[in-house]
């Protein structure tokens, strides 16, 4: 099973508080990042389901940030948010594949519904995806297990000709005939 653990990335430490707070009430295990530098770091050594990211911030903002995380493959649900929104913003992260866009101020229960469903999401494609390894690994063991119970019989089509099993079907048919008519 997943963490239930978010990742949050701004660049001001008072709202950096405040999510931490509204977010460890919710029980998450939250983690957090000054820049986006930092948290593609924190993202190469630790899985977060769940990354809140603000858009604008000055060494690297979030839309950058997404484009780094795409660059290694990360799978983590990405919530872009922001105190300005631009058309343009919300277009590139939606092109980068954000789950959704929040505008600031915040609402805490949005906040917290946004977030819970990103990870919810999350944990039932692992999850699915954990279903499919274990289907696959059964199937193969069915498969070998038919194969080794496979019946073993001494007559094998392959060991003889078509030919030959043909020219013994005809002489017992004319030995059946031959009898019958006696």
């Amino acid at each position: 099973m997943i963490l239930k653990k978010i990742l949050i990335i701004d660049d001001e430490e008072d709202v950096l508080e405040l999510l931490t707070d509204i977010y460890t009430k919710d029980v998450w295990q939250v983690h957090t990042a000054l820049d986006g530098k930092k948290a593609l770091e924190m993202m190469r050594k630790d899985f977060f389901p769940v990354v809140l990211v603000d858009c604008n911030m000055p060494k690297m903002g979030g839309l950058e940030f997404i484009e780094e995380v795409q660059k290694i493959g990360n799978k983590s649900k990405i919530i872009l948010m922001t105190g300005q929104p631009e058309y343009q913003s919300l277009k590139k992260g939606i092109e980068g594949g954000i789950f959704y866009y929040i505008e600031k101020p915040f609402q805490r229960d949005i906040l917290i519904k946004v977030a819970q469903k990103a990870y919810l999401q999350i944990r039932d494609e692992s999850e699915s995806a954990s279903d499919r390894q274990m289907l696959e690994h059964e199937l193969q063991f069915v498969k070998k297990t038919l194969r080794r119970h496979e019946p073993r019989s001494s007559f094998r089509y392959n060991k003889f000709p078509v030919s030959f099993v043909f020219i013994i079907l005809v002489l017992f048919a004319l030995l059946v005939v031959l009898i019958t008519t006696l």
